[in-house]
């Protein structure tokens, strides 16, 4: 009788654990897609700017890339939490906006 009344407790807190490691994971890809979502959207502004094209909206095409850096410096400031046990990334995007809306000397 106690082997049984252990059994279903165990059960309980298996079931538990393995709804909140599925709820971790899925947390995990929502915010990997729209990580990469953004960096696809930056990669394409980039590419925008660089072949000139509408070289009449410039300072449009910069604002827009700005904003893409800036989502992309947010999300990795971020890291920690949202996840567990991760630590803070390093990055310089942050420094990088500052030098294209203000240049080198600002």
């Amino acid at each position: 009788m106690i082997l049984v009344g252990l059994l279903i407790v165990s059960l309980i807190f298996n079931y538990k654990f393995f709804k909140s490691h599925l709820e971790k994971n899925s947390h995990y890809s929502i915010y990997m897609q729209d990580f990469f979502y953004v960096i696809r959207d930056t990669i394409s502004q980039l590419e925008v700017i660089i072949e000139g094209k509408n070289s009449s909206d410039l300072q449009r095409e910069i604002s827009t890339l700005t904003a893409n850096m800036s989502q992309l410096d947010y999300m990795i400031s971020r890291v920690p939490y949202y996840f567990d046990g991760m630590d803070g990334l390093p990055n310089y995007i942050g420094g990088a906006i500052i030098v294209i809306n203000h240049g080198t000397h600002f």
